[in-house]
């Protein structure tokens, strides 16, 4: 009897321990961080010490596509692939990025990506971006500690060869998007101009386990928490709001991590608003199907995860929207 009252209470004592101590470490961190130190602390104020792909935007194309040239682009998404993952690209050109349009507003994607050494790797790139037109290739080593060049240069990419975008879509090559719910979206809010829509983290702290795949040294960010960021894997954003941030970048020291130096540093120094995502609308890592979520991880059930998506689709709009059988085929229209 003794022991059923006493580890209770062990237990509620640990759970008030547990939150003072966690109350007294996040007024401790916020007392040793500020907005201002960090905006003072990234600002590349010699011209000397600017980079020239980051700062001075000196980026050239191995690669390149006229497609916003050759059909107006309402909505733009940037997928950023790394070179050998050519499945990955035809996977999604297979489903929804074989997408033309939807309610009346056409779509582009286009498929970032930086150089390669591998001289047979290459010359099946460029194989592959004289049969799709989708491929811009920039001038800096694809890796992942590079991924803050892709980023800045696809929002400067955009900006300068598609004119006419109302919003831009940045996602990975392994993220699956149901093109539905984003027209929902669209439909009930429109077009917005300084638009940033994502999931976004609050009270982020620096990795210092050494070892770990995001560790980062105090030399390389000396403050103890993060400004507020979006999850790169996915997220909407206006074209004036992805030009103002391209050109905050000028004078932003290079951070490897590119979520958090696009939609953190350069978003704090513009003085841009995280908008939220809705549940439904976020990144959704699962193995099961569903159709209610705008972007999902679904590698290992692509194809059925966008069959089942399809067949969503009210039967009969199915051979306006070019679905057979569940399936896209070819160049398709949502309309």
């Amino acid at each position: 009897m003794f022991n059923c009252v006493f580890k209770p209470r062990l237990r509620t004592k640990a759970l008030i321990v547990s939150a003072i101590l966690g109350c007294l470490v996040f007024v401790w961190v916020k007392n040793n961080y500020s907005d201002e130190e960090v905006l003072k602390w990234i600002t590349v104020s010699d011209n000397k010490l600017k980079d020239p792909l980051l700062n001075r935007h000196q980026f050239s194309y191995s690669l390149n596509t006229d497609i916003c040239q050759s059909r107006k682009a309402d909505i733009v998404v940037i997928v950023h692939t790394a070179v050998h993952n050519s499945l990955r690209r035809m996977k999604s050109r297979d489903t929804w990025a074989g997408i033309v349009q939807i309610d009346q507003h056409s779509i582009v994607t286009i498929f970032m990506i930086g150089q390669t050494m591998d001289y047979s790797m290459q010359r099946l790139l460029v194989q592959e971006s004289r049969y799709h037109n989708d491929i811009v290739q920039g001038n800096f080593l694809d890796s992942y500690r590079n991924l803050t060049y892709k980023h800045i240069m696809a929002l400067g990419w955009v900006n300068t060869h598609c004119p006419d975008a109302k919003l831009i879509v940045k996602v990975d090559d392994d993220v699956l998007v149901n093109l539905f719910n984003l027209a929902t979206y669209i439909y009930k809010y429109g077009f917005q101009n300084d638009f940033l829509y994502c999931l976004s983290y609050t009270f982020s702290f620096p990795k210092r386990i050494p070892g770990s795949k995001w560790y980062v040294g105090y030399n390389d960010y000396p403050f103890m928490m993060y400004p507020v960021f979006c999850s790169g894997a996915a997220y909407l954003i206006s074209p004036n709001a992805a030009m103002k941030l391209f050109q905050a970048s000028s004078d932003i020291r290079f951070f490897w991590i590119d979520d958090l130096y696009v939609t953190g540093f350069l978003v704090l120094k513009v003085g841009l608003r995280h908008k939220q995502m809705i549940p439904g609308h976020d990144f959704v890592n699962t193995s099961t199907l569903t159709k209610d979520s705008m972007f999902l991880d679904a590698q290992y059930v692509w194809y059925s995860q966008w069959d089942y998506i399809i067949k969503s689709v009210p039967f009969p709009y199915k051979a306006a929207y070019g679905v057979l059988d569940g399936t896209t085929q070819g160049t398709t229209h949502l309309q």
